[in-house]
């Protein structure tokens, strides 16, 4: 983990497959107009530092994620503190980027594949094939940190059982003082490279005109949090729209379009 007071450009990155009608939607607009949104993943031209900066030209060229949502009970509205994600891809590698707003950065977890979502954690959720119940959950805590799961099929078994070694190397840049509750803090920044090689029980590397489904997704504690809102003092949000907050429902995840621009 390294800080950074540098330029920071929001990046991140989605993957994932899909045969529906999909429609850009945002977390502001009306529930009712809502079917999916296709991110677009567009290939890196040039060689990316995964240092948690964020601050090269290349990130610059990708699509901005944003609007994501958070739920009141089973209500689904906008995010309180935002993210903005980027996602680029390459022949071995998908790069994703997220700059996340936050207050109080808590990192507790000091070991990798601990259970980071108990802190400020962003969360890729990747579903490479539409005929596969594999699914893969990938975190990374401000502190760098990471948890790797290969999931085969929701619900046979604890998160435990499906640690596994994806290869992603991981950087991020913190704004603030993190695990001091005592100061406001601006944010913080992860940057991810995942090996397509990673997939490779799923799908193969994917080329131009293939599609992932994913979700991209935020915990993230806070004692500045307003208490009329957050009585339990976290927000759970998400680039996609999920019906009750539970990001194992892979059938409400959003589209990755790789395309060769």
């Amino acid at each position: 983990m390294r800080s950074s007071q540098g330029v920071w450009v929001g990046v991140a990155a989605l993957l994932v497959a899909s045969c529906n009608p999909i429609r850009s939607a945002r977390a502001d607009e009306p529930e009712a107009e809502y079917v999916g949104r296709v991110i677009t993943a567009r290939r890196a031209d040039m060689p990316i530092a995964v240092d948690g900066n964020l601050d090269e030209a290349v990130w610059g060229r990708a699509e901005v994620v944003d609007g994501f949502f958070a739920w009141r009970g089973r209500e689904r509205v906008a995010a309180y503190l935002q993210t903005e994600v980027r996602v680029l891809w390459d022949e071995t590698h998908l790069y994703v980027g997220a700059t996340m707003q936050s207050t109080d950065i808590y990192a507790p977890f000091k070991e990798d594949n601990d259970t980071l979502w108990r802190g400020d954690v962003f969360e890729i959720f990747i579903k490479p094939s539409e005929s596969s119940t594999h699914y893969y959950e990938l975190h990374v805590a401000p502190n760098s940190r990471k948890l790797e799961l290969f999931i085969p099929r929701r619900g046979a078994g604890s998160w435990e059982r499906f640690i596994f070694n994806s290869g992603m190397r991981t950087a991020t840049a913190v704004r603030g003082e993190m695990n001091n509750w005592r100061t406001t803090d601006e944010g913080w920044a992860a940057e991810m490279a995942i090996p397509f090689s990673a997939f490779e029980e799923t799908a193969p590397p994917p080329g131009a005109g293939a599609q992932w489904r994913v979700a991209f997704c935020r915990y993230d504690y806070s004692v500045h949090l307003p208490e009329d809102r957050f009585r339990r003092g976290v927000e759970i949000s998400s680039s996609a729209a999920f019906p009750t907050g539970n990001f194992h429902d892979y059938e409400a995840y959003d589209v990755l379009l790789f395309v060769e621009e």
